[in-house]
């Protein structure tokens, strides 16, 4: 019994000082998600998507544009930040245009804050932002992306951090 106290004991402090030495590793840690994550937004339109070979998403319906909704992973923010940075990954071709919004929600489903943009880009990297008095560990953060018609949109994934 004595043993298994004292292994039982140096295993506990082993994995609390590995927690410790993970915390401090980075105080800003990014998190990142292939579009393939996502889900059609209305269930009845799943079948219009078509996930790529390299993780992202394309509308292949030839009239009606379509919107997906990701659900964004995020570590607690630092103390210290004041911004939750998204930067969104994608491609637009034959004139194509995307319509992207990030929102944030309370844990009891309040609306927040949300920031949208929208890009004819052919290749893009969008940047959008909160502040951190609309996201804390408790919020749930979501994307929502309009996509073009007829594969002439493909998002890719992104990417979140927070900046001090």
């Amino acid at each position: 019994m004595r043993r298994a106290t004292k292994i039982g004991s140096l295993m506990m402090a082993s994995v609390l000082g590995f927690g410790v030495a993970l915390s401090s590793a980075s105080a800003n840690p990014r998190i990142t998600t292939a579009a393939s994550e996502c889900q059609a937004k209305t269930g009845s339109q799943a079948a219009d998507l078509d996930r790529t070979n390299n993780g992202g998403v394309q509308n292949k319906n030839g009239t009606n544009t379509r919107d997906i909704v990701c659900s964004i992973p995020h570590a607690p923010m630092d103390p210290e930040s004041t911004r939750a940075n998204l930067f969104i990954d994608g491609d637009n071709t034959s004139g194509g245009s995307t319509v992207i919004t990030f929102s944030s929600y309370s844990w009891e489903g309040q609306f927040q804050d949300s920031e949208t943009t929208t890009t004819s880009a052919a290749s893009y990297d969008e940047f959008l932002t909160l502040p951190s008095s609309a996201v804390n560990d408790f919020s749930y953060l979501h994307l929502l992306v309009r996509l073009p018609t007829n594969r002439r949109g493909t998002l890719r994934g992104f990417s979140i951090s927070d900046s001090p």
